[in-house]
C-alpha cells in the first residue's frame, strides 16, 4: 500500500508507534504460544520405575512434569518516555518481552533446549516479519485516512 506520509508529523508518528507496539506485543504473544506448545511435547527418553512420565533425552525439550515451567512464561510490554534526539525529532521505544518466573528455566535450556528452537521456528517461518508487515500496513492505512 502506498503511503502519503513520511511519518514526520507528530500525529502520524504516534500512529506508527502505536502499530509498531501492537506488532511487538503480537510477536511476543505468538512466541509465548509456540513456546508453550514446545513445552507440551511428550518425553523422548526412558520411563523410569515409579515415574508417571517419560523423561526427555538430552538435546530435546524437557518433559512436562508439573506444568510450572510451561506456565511460568509471561509476556509484557513497556514504552519508554518520549525524548527529543539531537535532530529535534521525538523518539519513543516500545519493547515487548517474555520472561520465566522459574529460576531453573535458564540452566534447563542448556541440556534440554526449548527457547532457542522456538526462536528458530519463528525465524524459519518469518512469523515476526509477517506480523510486523501487517501492523505497518495498518499504520499506513490509518495515516492515509488522516491525510485525506
Amino acid at each position: 500500500m502506498a503511503s502519503f506520509t513520511t511519518f514526520d508529523h507528530p500525529k502520524h508518528r504516534r500512529i506508527l508507534e502505536k502499530h509498531v507496539a501492537r506488532g511487538l506485543e503480537a510477536g511476543a504473544l505468538s512466541f509465548q504460544k509456540r513456546l508453550r506448545v514446545m513445552l507440551s511435547k511428550a518425553g523422548t527418553g526412558k520411563k523410569y520405575p515409579g515415574s508417571s512420565y517419560t523423561s526427555a533425552l538430552a538435546g530435546n525439550p524437557p518433559t512436562v512434569q508439573t506444568g510450572m515451567l510451561r506456565n511460568s512464561f509471561v509476556t509484557g510490554k513497556s514504552v519508554s518516555p518520549v525524548k527529543k534526539n539531537a535532530t529535534g525529532s521525538t523518539v519513543s521505544v516500545s519493547q515487548a518481552s517474555i520472561n520465566a518466573s522459574i529460576k531453573y528455566a535458564g540452566p534447563l535450556e542448556k541440556t534440554h533446549p526449548f527457547f532457542d528452537p522456538t526462536i528458530r521456528q519463528m525465524a524459519k517461518g518469518r512469523v515476526l516479519d509477517q506480523i510486523m508487515d501487517d501492523r505497518l500496513e495498518d499504520a499506513v492505512r490509518e495515516a492515509n485516512k488522516v491525510i485525506k
